[in-house]
């Protein structure tokens, strides 16, 4: 299964340190469990920050003992600008909904950078490396007051063939003769880190107004956990369907979906789901007849709960706002096949006004976008 990886550089090896820097990160970093000699730390700065202060994070990876060469991104030739020091991480931040709404971006990204080409360079035994960054700076930066869990996972690569020429960086579903694409050689985890925010008033919920949370979902849904991390599926505890977010189905196309869903593939204990399972699912969650809301409070929960919004926008000059969310769902193979829009949207010109609701329309089998996404479902 292909793990989505944010490309973090490096901040510099403990080489390069005393030995009594080294001790004092040795203490910082609150290491993870290692797994097939490699693993991944994390620690932040405090426990409590304001609302909006930035959270720094401060992250070590370590090959300590893999009987194998072990590289931060998969072993292919690469040009030597705009993609160096490649670090396979990804950051979850949890609320009590599950993680914050993150973008992974597209596994048909074609690679970037200039210059000659090179291949990359395996980690050194017994040399942590260290990476500086922040939520801000990631995009998941919490916007509400509460408490949040941080978790980081590692997944370096190995070399499964002799030569990163084996398979080209543009072009890496490209097979020859039994060579195989590169995958993550493992994945290791931190040390879970819980910490709070705090707004500088008492009220509950800032960031939202007078938008009051809704909590009725709990008696007949449930969060679970899957192959993408904790609480990362809605349960529709009537159906027995889960519902996996559609932030992690976006940019991926009708065609490049139907792939991944057979074996092998990144969603393969998946299915898309249909049309009348949808109109089930959003009934069930508003508690209306037709599936059909205009509660801002369910609205936004529902969202939230799907992995959205995927799509806001902002007139600033009238202080206009869109929040949206929209997925597809399965459709006959061909060039028209049905979609089904799921939008939210919060008009705060004139008050708030939410719709949840199905829509139909067209899309071309290889149409991908950021702000669209795929339901898909298993049975729990």
């Amino acid at each position: 299964m292909t793990v989505w990886s944010i490309a973090l550089s490096c901040a510099g090896t403990l080489a390069q340190q005393t030995d009594q820097a080294r001790f004092e990160l040795e203490k910082k970093w609150n290491w993870g469990g290692e797994l097939a000699g490699v693993r991944v730390g994390l620690s932040v700065d405090k426990l409590t920050y304001a609302l909006g202060e930035d959270i720094a994070l401060h992250v070590a990876v370590e090959n300590g003992s893999a009987s194998v060469p072990i590289f931060g991104e998969p072993f292919l030739r690469r040009p030597i600008f705009g993609n160096d020091n490649l670090i396979g991480l990804r950051v979850d931040v949890l609320d009590e909904d599950g993680p914050l709404r993150v973008q992974p971006p597209s596994p048909d990204t074609i690679r970037t950078g200039g210059g000659p080409s090179l291949c990359p360079t395996p980690f050194e035994v017994g040399k942590p490396v260290a990476v500086e960054k922040s939520l801000r700076t990631l995009g998941l930066l919490p916007t509400r007051p509460g408490e949040y869990k941080i978790i980081v996972r590692w997944s370096p690569y190995t070399a499964k063939n002799a030569s990163c020429d084996a398979f080209s960086a543009s072009a890496p579903s490209q097979k020859s003769g039994n060579l195989k694409p590169e995958q993550p050689y493992v994945t290791v985890t931190s040390t879970p880190l819980y910490i709070r925010v705090k707004a500088d008033c008492d009220c509950a919920d800032k960031d939202r107004g007078s938008i009051p949370e809704y909590a009725g979902w709990q008696r007949d849904f449930a969060l679970v956990d899957s192959s993408f991390g904790e609480k990362t599926a809605l349960l529709d505890k009537a159906t027995g369907l889960e519902w996996l977010r559609l932030n992690f189905t976006v940019n991926r196309s009708y065609e490049r979906i139907l792939k991944e869903i057979e074996p092998g593939g990144e969603f393969q204990t998946w299915r898309l789901a249909n049309v009348g399972e949808l109109r089930v699912l959003f009934e069930h969650f508003t508690g209306t007849a037709d599936g059909h809301s205009t509660d801002s409070g369910i609205e936004r929960t529902l969202q939230r709960l799907l992995g959205g919004p995927l799509d806001e926008v902002l007139n600033s000059s009238t202080g206009w706002h869109r929040a949206s969310t929209t997925g597809w769902v399965g459709g006959p193979v061909q060039r028209d096949n049905e979609t089904i829009r799921f939008s939210g949207d919060v008009r705060e010109d004139s008050g708030p006004v939410a719709t949840v609701e199905i829509s139909g329309g067209s899309f071309a089998p290889d149409f991908a976008s950021l702000s669209v996404g795929t339901f898909l479902v298993r049975q729990h």
